[in-house]
């Protein structure tokens, strides 16, 4: 690879930071979350979408009227009009059972349509996550990343906040229309030193909620960069936690219980180091909420106070201002009043448009590389010609290799530890993207691979041998007869026995599923990655056999490194280094039947040929 291809494969951080040129996170996430109401899903999506707004909508009509219903209330008092009182009594009793009717309508559209929502954006999150195996090479280039927390946690957050702040918005403008022209209309005018000042109430009002508003913003800024902070300090233990989960056999066999204990406490020291600045910036937000909700309530009081001394307006009249007075402002100050939540959300935002960000990056990083392209091949033959395989930074491990394998061909991959031989048959299998050169595959050839530790996916032992779910639909009398044939006879009477198999089975006989599932799934071309690793030597022997048996018309692509394979391959592949740091070539070497037939002596004689 040249230089150029491993600084730009190397990713936006090499070239100027990952975020030059890009719009805002908040942006480029409602970018990926606008595709709601487009497509297939725009029908439900808009009637949902119509149905939260109507009801939003409804809801200033209650709150207009519970605002006029206090000058009637308090002029009733003040002129000791008991009929009145009463009879405002019971239309309080029916502006209330409105508002609860239409509050219950609203939460029921609102969380239908943040379900429905989180439920669409959450689908296509995993959808790109897992195609095009992107979840595999993310893994492979960013170890730390978690993006199960994004998609889960952060996803959820994001539209759930976005769908209340987008609902709290729009009710606000509503609001604050709405009741300016009350203020205008009950408070009059305001004559000082001769001059004249009309809708005054109306000019405090916004004076206030700018002055608020602006304050607010400056304080809670930094949130903002708190809560991002917070939450990805909070995924990454998390990531910590499942990753001692997962090695808990490792860890305990060699008592690292200490070591591992000091990782996870530094990670919560992280978590509560960020947790602090988050207390921090959320005290200078709440400081200015408190002194705003002590403030509100008696300022139209005391700026109305003079105007009732005199008679100008009544009880009633003062109590209307005062009310419209705090509908405005909790309508103007809806910012700060939410300060807390939007820094929530840009958070929150911000971490799912960076998974977005990080499979743009992968996608770039594979298409600038020159690139490994799989093709069909002219013939039932696997063809590599002129391969090259790199690392994600560029560097080439194995250098110009051309091959061809003829279909049913058993061949066996060998190298020195860390010469790069799993990783080119990661590149045969289409998981790995760095390099260049070309593979092509037959047309329509059904390929199964058999990693090192086979992954077992919770359920049902049967659907653990099925997996992943293809065409083939292996019978009951099949699957008991592979699992006995393969060892695990004591597993015949369990195919409906659901367990976490991974925790269940040892290494050795997890190995021996990875085999079953071959041997039922019967696939074309067969792809092995040590497969025998657990295994001893005699097992190894019998599984082998099982498959050059049960399949001979297979291809068969071993990378393994164990003694004993030869026997059961009629061509060797050696990856090849002159010296360490430099390149790796491929070698053919031909297995002899001479050779093939010494090796299975050896065997027999050491009484190690048993099916």
């Amino acid at each position: 690879m040249s230089q150029q291809a491993v600084t730009e494969a190397a990713g936006p951080e090499a070239r100027g930071g990952p975020h030059r040129g890009r719009s805002s996170p908040g942006l480029r996430f409602l970018q990926h979350a606008g595709g709601f109401w487009l497509g297939s899903n725009s029908g439900a999506a808009w009637l949902l979408t119509a149905s939260f707004l109507a009801l939003l909508l409804a809801s200033f009509p209650i709150k207009y009227a519970g605002n006029a219903w206090q000058k009637y209330f308090f002029d009733a008092l003040e002129n000791m009009d008991a009929p009145t009182l009463w009879r405002a009594i019971w239309l309080i009793a029916l502006i209330v059972l409105a508002a609860a009717a239409i509050a219950v309508l609203q939460i029921h559209a609102q969380t239908r349509l943040k379900l429905r929502w989180r439920t669409w954006l959450t689908e296509r999150l995993i959808a790109r996550w897992l195609s095009e195996r992107r979840f595999y090479r993310l893994s492979t280039l960013h170890h730390g990343e978690t993006p199960e927390a994004r998609i889960a946690e952060d996803g959820r957050v994001a539209i759930e906040l976005l769908v209340d702040l987008a609902g709290g918005v729009i009710i606000s403008l509503i609001t604050a229309v709405g009741f300016i022209g009350v203020l205008w209309w009950a408070a009059g005018s305001l004559v000082i030193f001769g001059f004249e000042i009309p809708g005054y109430m109306v000019l405090v009002s916004v004076i206030y909620s700018l002055a608020l508003s602006g304050l607010t913003w400056l304080t809670a800024r930094p949130l903002v960069r708190s809560v991002e902070q917070k939450g990805a300090a909070e995924a990454r233990f998390r990531y910590e936690l499942t990753r001692v989960r997962d090695a808990a056999e490792p860890i305990a066999l060699i008592n690292g219980e200490n070591d591992e204990r000091a990782l996870l406490d530094e990670s919560l020291r992280e978590v509560v180091a960020r947790w602090y600045g988050v207390i921090r910036d959320r005290a200078r937000v709440g400081l200015i909420n408190a002194s705003n909700t002590a403030l509100v309530p008696i300022t139209p009081l005391l700026l109305m106070a003079p105007k009732y001394a005199s008679g100008e307006m009544t009880l009633g009249d003062m109590m209307l201002v005062a009310g419209a007075f705090i509908q405005v402002q909790t309508a103007l100050g809806w910012l700060s009043d939410n300060a807390i939540f939007i820094a929530d959300w840009f958070g929150s935002a911000r971490r799912v448009a960076g998974l977005h960000d990080l499979l743009d990056e992968l996608d770039a990083t594979s298409a600038r590389a020159a690139g490994i392209t799989i093709g069909e091949s002219p013939d039932d033959a696997i063809r590599i010609e002129n391969l090259s395989i790199a690392l994600s930074n560029g560097d080439t491990i194995i250098e110009d290799a051309s091959v061809t394998i003829g279909r049913g061909e058993k061949v066996l991959f060998q190298g020195a530890s860390g010469s790069g031989k799993s990783t080119f048959i990661r590149a045969l299998a289409g998981l790995w993207p760095w390099g260049e050169g070309t593979i092509l595959m037959p047309v329509g050839a059904a390929i199964a691979f058999i990693p090192q530790r086979p992954y077992l996916p919770p359920g049902p032992l049967r659907k653990a041998l099925a997996y992943p779910a293809g065409d083939h639909k292996a019978t009951d009398a099949a699957m008991k007869s592979i699992l006995s044939r393969c060892g695990l006879r004591h597993l015949a009477d369990r195919l409906d026995a659901e367990e976490d198999w991974s925790a269940t089975l040892s290494p050795a006989d997890a190995q021996r599923i990875g085999f079953c599932r071959a041997l039922l799934a019967k696939p074309d071309i067969l792809i092995l990655d040590e497969p025998t690793s657990a295994l001893d030597e005699p097992s190894q022997s019998r599984l082998m056999e099982l498959l050059t048996t049960e399949l001979p018309a297979a291809t068969i692509l071993h990378a393994g490194l164990r003694p004993g394979l030869e026997a059961f391959h009629t061509r060797e592949i050696a990856v090849v280094r002159k010296d360490a740091g430099s390149p790796g070539s491929i070698v053919n070497r031909p297995l002899t039947i001479v050779g093939r037939l010494r090796e299975i002596l050896r065997r027999g004689r050491d009484g190690d040929l048993r099916r």
